[in-house]
């Protein structure tokens, strides 16, 4: 699966890669949001098993500072990629310090609180504006 090109406002979580495997992103842009991308092994009760996530590519996306960020960057999976992580992660702007593990995501560039799109602020983020998953298969 490629993500590719977007840009992402007012979500609780711009991308999330849950179980995903040999994904990328790239060029994607995340604003006033509460975390950038997040990439974990955690799955849906429903789902019952425990995929790795693991060779997903994460280029050259950009998080900028907001007063909602939590984590720009997050990627709770361990193998031989960036930083211990099972992913490859490169060219990703963030603010100094937010990401997880430190430095998947380098320093971006700072802004100050969200405009004003002429839709007017919304003050609820909508969850998970980007998911990736992996395909289940359908069997009948």
């Amino acid at each position: 699966m490629r993500v590719t090109g977007n840009t992402v406002r007012y979500a609780f979580v711009g991308l999330s890669a849950d179980q995903t495997q040999g994904a990328r992103a790239t060029d994607d842009r995340f604003r006033d949001v509460f975390g950038g991308i997040w990439v974990s092994d955690e799955s849906l009760p429903i789902l019952g098993d425990d995929r790795q996530s693991m060779d997903n590519q994460l280029r050259r996306n950009a998080i900028p500072a907001s007063p909602s960020l939590d984590a720009s960057c997050m990627d709770d999976t361990t193998g031989a990629g960036t930083l211990g992580t099972a992913n490859t992660w490169t060219g990703n702007t963030a603010p100094a310090d937010s990401s997880q593990p430190l430095g998947i995501c380098g320093p971006g560039e700072l802004i100050g609180p969200p405009q004003d799109d002429g839709d007017g602020p919304r003050s609820d983020p909508r969850p998970f504006a980007l998911m990736v998953r992996r395909r289940i298969p359908y069997h009948r």
